[in-house]
C-alpha cells in the first residue's frame, strides 16, 4: 500500500489530486488548515482509506505535530504533495513585513518544513511533488502579486536544489500550473475569464484534474527517471 500526504487537500487543486490518487492500494493523508467541513466531505467521497490531519502551516510547531500524528499511525510515506498555498494581492506601497512573512511562511517555508519531516518517513524510491506556479517563472500578469510570485519562485528553486540533495533515494519535482479553473475565479467576470483564456495558446483555462494528472505521473514508477523537473501545465502559456 502506498501512503501519500497532500497539503491543502480541501482546496480545488488539492481535491483533484486526492481524487486522482483515489485507488484501493493507496492511503491518503489529507491535510487542511481551516476548512474542516470541506475536508471531511472530500474524505467521505473517496473510496480509498483516508485520514484527516489539521495544521496551520504558517506555524512550524503545528507542522511538527502533524507529522507526529502521521508517524504514530504509519512507518512510511511514499509521497508528499506540497500543494497548500495562499494568495494575498497587494501593490508595492501596501506591502509590509507581516504580509511577506505570511506568504513566504505558507507558500514556501511550510513546504521546506514538510519535506524536512517527511523524508524521515520516506523509503528509497519515494517522491516529493511541489505545486508551484508559472507565476514563479514569469511573474504575475496582473500587478499586485509581487510577493506571491516570489514565493512560488522560491519553491521552484527549492525543487531543483532539493532534488540534488535527496538523490538518489528520493525524487523531487514540481508542477507549475497557469490560471487553474477553481473557486478562486468565482469573482472574475466573463470578460476577465476570456482575457485569461486568450493568454494561452490553447485558448482555455487549466482544469484541476489536469494538474492532478501531472502530479500522479510524477509520484508514480513511470516517472522514476525524472527528478528536479518542472512540468508546466499551462495550455501553452510559456510559448509566448
Amino acid at each position: 500500500m502506498k501512503a501519500y500526504l497532500i497539503t491543502g487537500a480541501s482546496g480545488g487543486i488539492g481535491q483533484a489530486i486526492a481524487r486522482q490518487l483515489d485507488q484501493k492500494d493507496n492511503f491518503l493523508w489529507l491535510h487542511y488548515g481551516h476548512n474542516q467541513a470541506q475536508a471531511e466531505s472530500l474524505a467521505d467521497s473517496l473510496q480509498t482509506q483516508t485520514q484527516l490531519v489539521q495544521a496551520d502551516l504558517a506555524q512550524p510547531e503545528q507542522i511538527s505535530q502533524m507529522f507526529q500524528q502521521i508517524q504514530a499511525q504509519t512507518d512510511k510515506l511514499d509521497g508528499l504533495v506540497n500543494n497548500a498555498g495562499i494568495l494575498q494581492p497587494a501593490y508595492l506601497p501596501e506591502i509590509d513585513l507581516q504580509m511577506i512573512e505570511q506568504l513566504m511562511r505558507v507558500n514556501f517555508a511550510a513546504a521546506v518544513f514538510c519535506c524536512q519531516q517527511a523524508v524521515r518517513l520516506m523509503p528509497a524510491g519515494s517522491s516529493i511533488v511541489n505545486i508551484a506556479s508559472m507565476r514563479g517563472m514569469y511573474g504575475y500578469t496582473r500587478p499586485g502579486n509581487l510577493v506571491y510570485s516570489a514565493s512560488k519562485a522560491a519553491m521552484l528553486s527549492m525543487t531543483s536544489t532539493l532534488a540534488q540533495e535527496l538523490a538518489p533515494d528520493i525524487r523531487v519535482n514540481a508542477v507549475a500550473p497557469m490560471t487553474v479553473k477553481t473557486d478562486l475565479l468565482a469573482g472574475y467576470t466573463a470578460e476577465q475569464i476570456q482575457q485569461r483564456e486568450q493568454q494561452m495558446y490553447l485558448k482555455r483555462l487549466v482544469k484541476p484534474e489536469q494538474v492532478a494528472a501531472a502530479v500522479e505521473f510524477l509520484l508514480s514508477e513511470s516517472a522514476n527517471a525524472i527528478t528536479g523537473e518542472i512540468i508546466q501545465v499551462d495550455n501553452g502559456y510559456h510559448l509566448k
